[in-house]
């Protein structure tokens, strides 16, 4: 395995994992400490039964991870576009209030333009009967 963790072109000492040295039976022995993932990243290399079960056992996980993330994305998703409809919806309804004032104003609107209109109307007629009293007179 020393070979492995040492000649690693992709391990950095003191990053990815460090040495250090063990005495046992007053033998000096080269052992090392690995982080989790240069460890995932050499069981992953093995080329042994262990090692196909750790890839193996990884790609599962992956695997769980997508169909989380994908389900949560279609929650988002939906959650979104419901959001969406309700704003419509509000706006919608705030139109729709708006236009009812609208078609009071312009019935308020005709309103008061025949009632100008008479009124016009009105001073005309008596401007009229003034004029043909005046000339008659």
């Amino acid at each position: 395995m020393r070979p492995n963790i040492v000649n690693n072109e992709y391990a950095l000492v003191n990053e990815d994992y460090m040495g250090f040295v063990i005495k046992t039976s007053g033998n000096e022995t080269q052992d090392f400490a690995l982080t989790i993932d240069f460890a995932k990243r050499l069981a992953m290399m093995a080329k042994t039964d262990k090692g196909e079960q750790a890839r193996k056992y990884f790609i599962e996980c992956e695997k769980k991870l997508h169909s989380v993330v994908n389900a949560y994305t279609f929650t988002e998703s939906i959650n979104t576009v419901s959001k969406q409809i309700d704003e419509i919806k509000q706006m919608g309804s705030a139109w729709g209030r708006v236009g009812a004032s609208l078609k009071r104003t312009k019935k308020e609107a005709r309103k008061e333009f025949k009632r100008l209109v008479n009124e016009a109307q009105y001073s005309l007629d008596l401007g009229f009967y003034d004029d043909l009293v005046n000339k008659e007179g």
